[in-house]
């Protein structure tokens, strides 16, 4: 295979691999914050049952059940991804092999990966001071609405009129029905009535209530010079809120979900920014000139298997071309081998991000 051939294979595959990361990342957010909405909803009904409320008691149960559903349904997408990235991963080695097989290939390809890394490395610095700033700033909005309950109130009112523009826009987005086909085609509403009544009253409404409680919390923010932006009100407010056992809004709760998932992201972006720190710093010893020796054995880009390994086709006859997937795992058993002489060269992880 000559060389823009591999090297275009291997950049899709790259491509596929950080796609299906990205997606994992999704998927394990989702799946902490449904965590964080079961340790709610078992409070919420444990409060029932010593209230005697069976209707708050039918309710926690009926959320609980749904989270569990969802967690499942997270817990199972997860594991297809990853054994998607675990074949992906399989093939980037099979290329990175064919690559390092001739020295001035390799030799390129530590140059082009040093870049990388580098590129990565400045990114991802810049990315973990930004989560770090933000978390700074929203734990200084907890301060502020906790030592002063009138801004606490006016959060409070910024969180549900978001809520209640959502909650009216998705009502409206589901009423929408398209007419007529072609450049004629438009859309209209099932039900007109309500329809207006959203767009001309309830929604403005919500609008209202949104910038008379805005106001005054950024004028505050503004003469005090606070280090808090209106981009993190509005993202804080997009994520929705907690609620205590009465269903009233809970800031502290509130607040505190979205400060533990910048810690989580703060704590992905250290090991990433160390993972690639090492990967920097193994390019740069295998570059250094050494007396000349028996070549170490390949050291392809490893990946942790998330799940067991699928199990093992049977190997051809000599009188059949191996298939990709035989090849793969021919691959798979001479690394397992080699595992135990050399020590693999970590792959850089991209952080949790924030859901």
């Amino acid at each position: 295979m000559d060389l823009e051939t591999l090297n275009k294979e291997y950049v899709q595959f790259k491509s596929d691999l950080e796609k299906a990361r990205k997606e994992i990342e999704s998927l394990e957010s989702k799946a902490n914050d449904l965590a964080d909405d079961k340790i709610i909803w078992k409070g919420k009904l444990v409060e029932a049952k010593r209230n005697k409320d069976s209707v708050a008691e039918k309710q926690a149960e009926g959320e609980l059940k749904r989270i569990d559903t969802e967690i499942k349904a997270v817990q199972d997408d997860t594991l297809k991804k990853k054994e998607e990235m675990e074949l992906i991963q399989a093939k980037i080695n099979v290329r990175i092999k064919e690559i390092k097989e001739n020295p001035e290939m390799k030799k390129h390809l530590d140059e082009v990966m040093s870049k990388k890394y580098d590129r990565k490395l400045s990114k991802l610095e810049n990315e973990k001071e930004e989560a770090v700033e933000k978390k700074d700033r929203l734990t200084d909005l907890k301060q502020l609405v906790t030592d002063h309950p009138a801004l606490g109130n006016n959060l409070k009112g910024i969180l549900t009129a978001t809520k209640e523009m959502k909650d009216l826009q998705a009502e409206l987005d589901g009423m929408k029905m398209i007419v007529g086909t072609g450049k004629t085609s438009a859309y209209t509403y099932k039900d007109p009535a309500r329809a207006n009544e959203i767009i001309n009253t309830l929604l403005p409404q919500a609008q209202a209530k949104l910038a008379t409680n805005k106001t005054p919390l950024m004028a505050y923010i503004s003469k005090n010079g606070l280090n808090i932006t209106e981009q993190d009100i509005d993202e804080l407010a997009e994520k929705g809120f907690a609620v205590d056992g009465k269903g009233n809004i809970d800031l502290n709760s509130t607040m505190n979900k979205s400060i533990s998932s910048l810690n989580r992201q703060i704590k992905g972006y250290d090991k990433s920014i160390r993972n690639h720190q090492i990967a920097l710093e193994n390019i740069d010893n295998r570059s250094v000139p050494v007396t000349p020796r028996t070549p170490d054995p390949i050291t392809p880009d490893p990946i942790t298997p998330p799940a067991p390994d699928p199990i093992t086709p049977p190997e051809p006859t000599t009188s059949e071309k191996p298939k990709w997937y035989q090849f793969i795992q021919r691959f798979k058993n001479w690394n397992e081998r080699r595992k135990q002489q050399a020590l693999p060269e970590p792959e850089p992880r991209t952080p949790d991000p924030e859901p």
